[in-house]
């Protein structure tokens, strides 16, 4: 029986020590994110699609070379017919407690066919998910992601959001 006890009081403690699991993503509310996008995208509606980003990604690119502002691939995208198509089976964080990134194809309405690869970093902002920032390159992208869990969320030095197309 003290051997029982033993191993009770030591499966507790293993349990109580050992480091908690990664959040569960809420898939469904950031999906809707994608989809509010692509919705104003279709619209051709910038208020809209301005709303499904964080502030701090609209007007300028926060990612790196690899990346857009926000309002940089709403008028790519609503002009040229093409919307960021969420892979949400692939969710994953740059660091345990980070923000999500989420990897898209850049999905071609015209061609029906992705024309490009990025990964979004998706954050919980004021009640609900919003679109920080994407880009092609990951480690750009992770970048960012660590950056909005220190709370630095500007662009890196010398990079600015492109006055021309990608």
């Amino acid at each position: 029986m003290k051997q029982l006890s033993t191993l009770l009081v030591l499966a507790v403690a293993i349990a109580l020590c050992a480091p908690a699991a990664a959040s569960d993503p809420d898939v469904a509310g950031i999906q809707g994110a994608f989809d509010g996008f692509k919705v104003a995208l279709a619209a051709k509606d910038e208020a809209a699609a301005k709303a499904t980003w964080h502030p701090a990604g609209w007007g300028e690119n926060i990612t790196g070379g690899s990346g857009l502002s926000g309002s940089d691939v709403f008028k790519q995208g609503s002009r040229k017919g093409w919307w960021l198509k969420a892979d949400m089976k692939k969710l994953r964080q740059a660091s345990r407690s980070g923000p999500w990134i989420v990897p898209c194809v850049i999905w071609s309405d015209a061609k029906q066919k992705a024309v490009d690869a990025v990964d979004v970093v998706v954050v919980w902002h004021d009640g609900k998910w919003l679109l920080l920032g994407g880009g092609e390159s990951s480690a750009e992208v992770d970048a960012l992601a660590t950056r909005w869990e220190k709370g630095e969320f500007k662009a890196p030095a010398g990079i600015q959001s492109p006055t021309k197309e990608k």
